[in-house]
């Protein structure tokens, strides 16, 4: 304990040492915290773009879209044959892998892989991994699942 001691109380001078310490680790936990919000960001923005094309792909495939009563459970091909026209339609591209990447100003946002779509009654479920380039560079990024539900709502009054 002594010996901590001397070495925070030191007279020669070790001030200008600590500050740049924890002006490093400050600027560290910053890099931190903005790194994790973009994350979120992103993969917000991702699940919001998703649940947008997969509705409108629902929406198209409706017998009568005005009424939206006389077929809710609408063959799953259909659906994800117009999901993936929608997908083009709002940015994506589809890569080598088949995998669905979201490319704005030329620059990847994030990619989506191992994608795929099941149909439960009314509900269609899509589910995969999210790839998100971190600040850093396209080579490090995080993977995170990421599943959402969309489905046909119909209203019944009588």
């Amino acid at each position: 304990m002594k010996k901590l001691r001397k070495f925070v109380v030191q007279q020669s001078g070790s001030a200008p040492l600590w500050t740049a310490f924890i002006a490093i680790v400050l600027i560290s936990f910053s890099l931190l915290i903005y790194t994790g919000m973009t994350v979120q960001a992103n993969y917000r923005q991702a699940q919001t773009e998703l649940e947008r094309a997969a509705n409108i792909s629902l929406d198209v495939n409706l017998k009568n879209p005005a009424v939206r009563d006389i077929q809710l459970g609408i063959p799953i091909s259909s659906v994800q044959t117009k999901l993936a026209e929608n997908l083009l339609i709002a940015g994506f591209a589809r890569n080598a892998d088949n995998d669905w990447q979201r490319i704005k100003d030329g620059k990847a946002v994030y990619t989506l892989k191992n994608w795929q779509m099941m149909q439960q009654g009314e509900q269609y479920q899509m589910s995969g991994m999210l790839k998100i380039p971190l600040l850093w560079g396209p080579e490090t990024a995080v993977e995170i699942p990421i599943r959402t539900n969309v489905q046909v709502i119909f209203l019944d009054f009588r």
